[in-house]
């Protein structure tokens, strides 16, 4: 085929069509070729003599001669055997380059074991130790799947949350190209690829092996079997232990050589700044509602610390609605603060540190929620975080209006526990309502549809987003618009952010600073955009001797760039 084209100019063909044989003619080689795919200018042709797929330019086929038709293509498909359920490696660039290395362009001793399909167990005979290449490749692949691990503290890591148990304790995987595997094999499970067997004796239960429960599936370990064969059985890649029946497990037997190197995938955490770092029975759904609120957007988990070598994290998602990062672990703490059964800040010490008097409301008509009286440029403020995206969007309470917030909350729940307000209300996008979260009652505005049972809304009274379940939500009545929703829309005054946008690092850092903190404030300015009213402040911690401007402080720490002259 070389010296005929090679060294002529030889014919293209009139038509590229599927299925049909070519010549692949380059500059120094020739190939027959199968055309599998067309693509405009270019196809992807399958390689007949070398087993190898290629997309190539269409002007570098030729037509095959007769001749060239006579030979067998030379390309014989095999399997490795013992290596059949070992099917993913190429999906990982890392092995798929070793696998290479070891095999390809080599020659070996060829033992047959079966023939049609071909398997066959491959030998190196170049060292005085025969190499069993089959089980090398196996162990290279073996030794490739790895446990999951959060490692230093401060790293962000993409995460799935998949259980929370009994006792509040969190569970995680950590997407990864063992994950990924793993999820493979239980696809193909479930589209019953592989025969399973079911449990049916409790006397062959064995601790040693790895099952799956039916419902799932998922893979578990037998911790204990009981009577009436109960088993208490440890969910292995996604957290937590339960006790189901013999009847509900069954084992792939074609799968436990490959099952039995795969690690576990569930890690447990705690949640920074949350209970101990475990959930309460009432927080639970909640939680779970705020992680599975967007299918699109990844959810985030920082490194914070760890105790005992479990790793402390917080936990973000990105508000469908807003499209903004949102701190499940500071939904749930500030939502356990705006509680009435758990907040720290009595009203006496409120008035002491008050700088707007009661009478900032007084001149408002209250015929509908009307935003607060803003503070005007100059005015000092104490101020609380109550939520924040960036150093250029966050929300503040002054610490004076929390009073008047307090009583709001002990007048909703006095309201909204007779029996005559327990109608569910489906809202509009946009509308006003009240809406229930661990225990208390909230003024929301309803931001978002998320399906028929969960709405997307913001505390009109502390700035944040939620996910709230269609049961947890009741008109509100003229009397509670009366009070001028006491959030107020902030920034930090004097900064911009060093590229484009802001990263998710700086977003930690200066939530660190002032989130969910009470700060000392001066009214700089009051920005205007397509939103409203934004007060753009001077934010000073005065908790320590050394008061820290929050502005400067970013600039120091080359997070942000000064605006001011």
């Amino acid at each position: 085929m070389e010296t005929y084209y090679l060294t002529q100019e030889t014919e293209h063909p009139q038509s590229i069509e599927v299925g049909k044989y070519y010549a692949l003619v380059n500059q120094d080689s020739c190939y027959r070729v199968l055309v599998t795919i067309i693509n405009e200018d270019h196809c992807q042709v399958y390689l007949i003599d070398v087993g190898d797929v290629d997309n190539i330019e269409t002007n570098l086929l030729r037509v095959l001669l007769p001749k060239f038709y006579v030979a067998a293509s030379q390309a014989v498909p095999c399997f490795l055997d013992g290596l059949h359920n070992y099917d993913f490696p190429m999906t990982n660039p890392m092995i798929s380059e070793a696998f290479y290395e070891m095999i390809l362009a080599k020659s070996f001793v060829g033992v047959l074991s079966n023939r049609d399909p071909i398997h066959m167990t491959l030998y190196d005979t170049e060292s005085s130790d025969d190499v069993n290449m089959n089980l090398a490749l196996k162990q290279l692949i073996d030794e490739s799947f790895v446990c999951p691990t959060l490692c230093e503290e401060g790293t962000l890591e993409e995460i799935l949350v998949t259980t929370v148990d009994g006792n509040g304790q969190v569970f995680i995987q950590i997407p990864s190209w063992t994950l990924s595997c793993l999820n493979e094999k239980i696809t193909l499970i479930s589209n019953g690829y592989y025969v399973v067997t079911y449990l049916n004796d409790p006397s062959e239960v064995s601790s040693e092996k790895i099952y799956f429960w039916s419902n799932g599936p998922t893979r578990v370990k037998v911790l204990e079997v009981q009577l009436d064969g109960e088993l208490v059985v440890d969910f292995i890649d996604t957290g937590g232990q339960k006790t189901v029946h013999l009847s509900e497990l069954y084992e792939v037997e074609l799968l436990n050589d490959l099952l039995t190197q795969i690690p576990p995938q569930a890690v447990p955490v705690l949640l920074h700044d949350v209970n101990d770092g475990t959930l309460k029975a009432y927080q639970v759904q909640k939680f779970l509602d705020m992680v599975n609120s967007n299918s699109v957007s990844p959810t985030i988990g920082k490194v914070v610390s760890f105790l005992d070598g479990i790793p402390q994290i917080e936990i973000f998602v990105r508000n469908e609605a807003s499209n903004l990062l949102v701190s499940v672990n500071s939904n749930l703490s500030l939502s356990e603060s705006m509680s009435c059964r758990a907040s720290q800040m009595s009203i006496d010490k409120l008035d002491k540190c008050s700088t707007v008097s009661a009478s900032t409301f007084s001149h408002v008509d209250g015929t509908f929620l009307k935003c607060s009286v803003a503070p005007k440029i100059g005015d000092e403020l104490d101020i609380y975080v109550t939520g924040i995206a960036n150093p250029l969007n966050f929300t503040i309470t002054p610490v004076s209006h929390l009073k008047y917030l307090n009583q709001l909350g002990e007048d909703m729940i006095i309201f909204y526990s007779s029996t005559s307000t327990k109608e569910v209300h489906r809202p509009r996008v946009g509308e006003y309502v009240a809406a229930q979260s661990d225990g208390c009652w909230f003024r929301v505005e309803i931001t978002k549809k998320l399906d028929s049972d969960f709405y997307s809304g913001k505390y009109l009274d502390h700035g944040h987003m939620d996910v709230f379940p269609l049961k947890a939500i009741r008109v509100l009545p003229e009397k509670f618009k009366k009070l001028p929703f006491l959030a107020f829309r902030a920034q930090l005054h004097g900064i911009r952010p060093v590229s484009k946008d802001w990263d998710v690092e700086d977003c930690l850092a200066v939530k660190a600073m002032i989130h969910n903190k009470k700060l000392f404030s001066l009214v700089r300015d009051i920005i205007y955009d397509d939103d409203g009213k934004k007060l753009s402040l001077e934010i000073i911690d005065t908790s320590t001797n050394d008061d820290i401007y929050v502005a400067r402080q970013l600039v120091m720490e080359n997070r942000a760039l000064s605006t001011l002259r």
